[in-house]
């Protein structure tokens, strides 16, 4: 019995690390990274990191946009050859995107605020929420 018991218990590890390395773990598809809160008069700062997958080609097209109380206060559809793309880290699977390069926008008013970065060719969206103060 005992052999019956040990056959199973190596089959079960056996699957167990095949599952583990051949299932396709999925990284972060993208993140904007930029303060929580702001103050009236601060200009709009940040990094928009976009994993490589998503970006198809130099000619895959990108949305960013900045609203208020669910108004649109400023937008930006550009294609990925139009900005200077900097690699985030030495695998390579990263790019960094400046937001202030895409939208040059400084607060004026107080409240709740709400960058949307999209690629609509591979269906990624993001969206952040932040206050100014």
């Amino acid at each position: 019995m005992k052999k019956k018991e040990y056959l199973w218990y190596i089959l079960i590890a056996v699957a167990i690390t095949f599952l583990a390395l051949n299932i396709g773990w999925r990284t972060a598809q993208v993140t904007i990274d930029f303060e929580k809160e702001y103050s009236v008069g601060d200009s709009l700062k940040g990094v928009i990191i976009i994993n490589e997958e998503y970006i198809k080609s130099e000619d895959t097209l990108a949305l960013i946009s900045l609203s208020k109380d669910d108004k649109v206060i400023h937008s930006r559809v550009f294609s990925i050859k139009d900005l200077r793309l900097h690699k985030k880290n030495k695998s390579g699977r990263y790019y960094n995107i400046n937001i202030e390069e895409i939208l040059n926008y400084t607060f004026n008013e107080s409240g709740r605020y709400e960058v949307l970065f999209s690629i609509t060719e591979t269906g990624l969206n993001e969206v952040r929420v932040f206050e100014v103060k």
